[in-house]
């Protein structure tokens, strides 16, 4: 259920590991010391609840991170604040209820690129959960239990192309949650209770070629 410290001390040159499917529910951040150059880790299907706040802070260079199919019931604050590089993360078919987020999960990583965050149990998400990261390009937060979205989200992810939040439970949506996204293509919003559209909600997505909106709730739809 765990690693030794210092097991991977003299693979200064590793680059990607791989522990997938095993049964670990607890690792510390020296695990990892003398992995400096480690670019890709792979921690899914394991047994995990949480994280130490600092158990990235020995492998500040890493890239992609994989971290699905756990129990996690809680994630540290600043979880991330020790790998600016990340540009992936895969967090999906969590097996527990993930609703403790805490603030700015993956604030300012502005390398961030790809982000899979569906089927955790999120019921909200705090507005600066995204912030600070203008390359993130593809978001999904399908499948979770989400029922609102706050108005101020999106507001950095300037460059995003797709988002997925299909399969969720939103009734409503701030007029303007999507303002800032104006490289958007693909929106998901199908299999919600969305009952009515507001005028201009879409105003700031000029870009969408993809829109899906069915099986919600609607009534009504707004001109303009």
């Amino acid at each position: 259920t765990h690693l030794e410290k210092d097991i991977f001390q003299n693979l200064t040159s590793l680059r990607v590991l791989h522990l997938w499917g095993n049964k670990l529910q607890n690792l510390s951040r020296e695990v990892f010391k003398g992995l400096s150059n480690l670019e890709y880790l792979e921690l899914s299907s394991n047994g995990f609840r949480t994280l130490p706040g600092d158990i990235f802070a020995e492998i500040p260079k890493m890239k992609e991170l994989s971290m699905y199919g756990n129990n996690f019931i809680s994630l540290p604050e600043g979880l991330f604040s020790f790998t600016p590089l990340l540009r992936k993360i895969k967090l999906y078919d969590n097996r527990d209820l993930l609703q403790d987020i805490p603030p700015g999960l993956m604030s300012n990583l502005t390398s961030m690129e790809e982000a899979y965050l569906n089927n955790c149990g999120f019921n909200y998400l705090p507005e600066d959960t995204f912030w600070g990261t203008p390359d993130l390009k593809n978001l999904s937060l399908q499948e979770n239990a989400l029922e609102t979205l706050d108005e101020n989200l999106f507001r950095d992810t300037v460059n995003m192309e797709s988002l997925d939040l299909s399969y969720n439970q939103l009734e409503e949506l701030p007029d303007k949650v999507f303002r800032n996204l104006r490289n958007l293509k693909i929106l998901k919003l199908d299999h919600n209770r969305l009952k009515n559209i507001p005028s201009g909600f879409f105003s700031g997505t000029p870009k969408l070629v993809r829109l899906n909106m069915e099986n919600n709730q609607l009534k009504h739809v707004e001109r303009g």
